[in-house]
């Protein structure tokens, strides 16, 4: 099941504490286990879920940071203490979600395996992702698919240098993972909408890497679709045919537009 909650944030400060209240009492799976730092000004929380099959992955570890009109999200892959952790996941340029300095409407989706943020900055909508992939690999291969996706440019898609992951050969080293826009600009514009039905065609984000001499075809990304946004706009609803379930439009392009759900009809 995938829970939804969306309203304004005064300051990314206060948006921490409304997503702190989504994780842990909403979905209820998430404890924050860290504070690295608390004041008007800085956010800095750490949170572990154990997901929804516990044994069969490693725990989730996100640390979220609100500071500077930012959002900062980082994984890792183990969590004590500020000083005893290990294998940060995060770029310093690229995984942060934009959020401005004013009101900050807000739309959260997520369950105990991830989260996904949705913010308005301005005109703009930004989005960012912490928590496992769907990966193509068994447990033995990849014990922990965890993605952290930023957002701090409003032209990026997720095919731009968004996404992290670790490496496929050696735990706890950043490599850069992507997807490709082709399916939306050569294949979706055909289902834009459905001739048969008038519903939306969408496609799963299949992520892939060739980063520092890494090649694989990972897996999907959990609680988001391709759409093509020919026809779409930003907080549109789009019901899947044949389902009682809706997805939350982030529209920046005709390429670059992303479903986050599903949540019910």
């Amino acid at each position: 099941m995938v829970y939804y909650a969306n309203g304004s944030a005064s300051d990314e400060q206060d948006l921490v504490g409304d997503l702190h209240t989504f994780l842990t009492s909403t979905i209820g799976e998430w404890t924050r286990v860290g504070i690295i730092t608390d004041t008007a000004t800085d956010k800095d929380y750490v949170y572990k879920s154990q997901g929804t099959n516990p044994g069969m992955y490693r725990d989730l570890y996100i640390r979220i940071r609100g500071y500077g009109n930012y959002i900062y999200l980082y994984g890792y892959s183990y969590w004590e203490s500020v000083g005893v952790n290990d294998g940060e996941l995060h770029h310093s340029t690229y995984s942060k979600v934009s959020v401005g300095a004013a009101a900050i409407p807000y739309w959260f989706f997520g369950d105990e395996d991830h989260f996904w943020i949705v913010a308005k900055n301005d005109v703009t909508y930004y989005s960012g992702h912490a928590g496992y992939l769907d990966t193509y690999y068994t447990p033995t291969d990849d014990d922990l698919p965890m993605v952290i996706i930023g957002h701090s440019s409003a032209s990026y898609g997720l095919s731009s240098n968004r996404m992290y992951s670790y490496s496929p050969v050696v735990s706890g080293t950043n490599v850069a993972y992507t997807t490709s826009t082709s399916l939306q600009s050569q294949f979706l514009i055909y289902a834009d909408p459905n001739d048969r039905d008038g519903a939306q065609g969408h496609v799963p984000y299949v992520i892939y890497t060739t980063a520092a001499g890494q090649t694989e075809v990972r897996g999907e990304l959990k609680g988001v679709l391709y759409f093509s946004g020919n026809t779409l706009v930003s907080e549109d609803w789009v019901t899947i045919s044949g389902t009682s379930s809706k997805f939350f439009i982030r529209r920046y392009s005709a390429t670059v537009c992303e479903g986050f759900g599903p949540v019910p009809v």
